[in-house]
């Protein structure tokens, strides 16, 4: 279960990390809109291969059997080093690479309310918002957990939960259970 685990959660980790770099690279091309629906697009792909990692336990280790339990475990396992991954190399292009990005973001964020016809109060809330982002964005421990906890993290959860239930096995195979 620890190789399945490792393997599959490299993977995960990977494409994230390259899909993050890219989308980084040509955010300005795309916008920022597209750049996010690309972000979680690729989450959402990236933590995919949990599907794939159960069905390869379930196939190779278990003999054509695996619980609810062991299926939502390895899906569990490869979100947390996924969602890491993707945590720390957040932090790496954050504080090295792109150290005004959530600057940028607050200013997209502002200009797109006002096209929208926000009102004074509505900018004024918005202000206090990015206040209190970028006490959250500019300590690390906070940054790494927030892009853990609020980004692929959930997304994993759901899909660990759904994979488990597709690919859970009913019964104990015969030749398993007499072992057992």
């Amino acid at each position: 279960m620890k190789r399945v685990i490792g393997v599959f959660g490299l993977i995960s980790g990977a494409i994230c990390v390259v899909m993050m770099i890219l989308s980084s690279i040509f955010r300005e091309q795309i916008g920022w809109e597209r750049s996010m629906a690309v972000g979680y697009t690729t989450m959402i792909l990236s933590l995919g291969v949990i599907f794939f990692a159960v069905q390869s336990y379930k196939n190779n280790v278990g003999d054509g059997y695996v619980s609810f339990g062991r299926a939502f475990k390895i899906g569990l396992w490869i979100t947390l080093i996924s969602s890491a991954i993707y945590a720390g190399i957040w932090l790496v292009i954050y504080y090295n690479t792109e150290p005004n990005i959530m600057e940028q973001y607050y200013a997209h964020m502002v200009e797109k309310m006002k096209a929208d016809g926000a009102s004074q109060a509505e900018l004024a809330k918005a202000a206090k918002d990015k206040e209190w982002g970028m006490k959250i964005f500019d300590n690390p421990v906070t940054n790494f957990l927030w892009a853990f906890i609020f980004e692929p993290f959930p997304i994993g959860l759901i899909i660990s939960l759904i994979t488990a239930l597709i690919l859970r096995s009913k019964k104990k195979p015969a030749d398993l259970a007499a072992n057992a």
